[in-house]
């Protein structure tokens, strides 16, 4: 792939991203040169991400990893 197509690629990986964070570290790499600053993460998506996933674990909506791989063991012998 030559710099053209790479910059095709990614021009159009990032206009279908709904990422914010994907974003951000791209366009921390553009702008500074080297990737993730401490404000990524810091970001708020970051934060909402944490948020969802701290709500998962007060209200028990996660399983176990052992329980995560019966349910697919089970999936895929179907």
């Amino acid at each position: 792939m030559n710099k053209t197509d790479f910059k095709k690629a990614i021009y159009s990986r990032l206009e279908s991203t709904q990422d914010d964070i994907v974003l951000e570290i791209v366009y921390d790499i553009l702008e500074n040169g080297r990737p993730i600053q401490e404000h990524i993460l810091k970001s708020e998506s970051l934060k909402q991400a944490i948020d969802r996933v701290l709500d998962d674990i007060n209200n028990g909506r996660l399983v176990t990893n052992h329980e995560a791989n019966k349910e697919i063991d089970e999936w895929l012998n179907k």
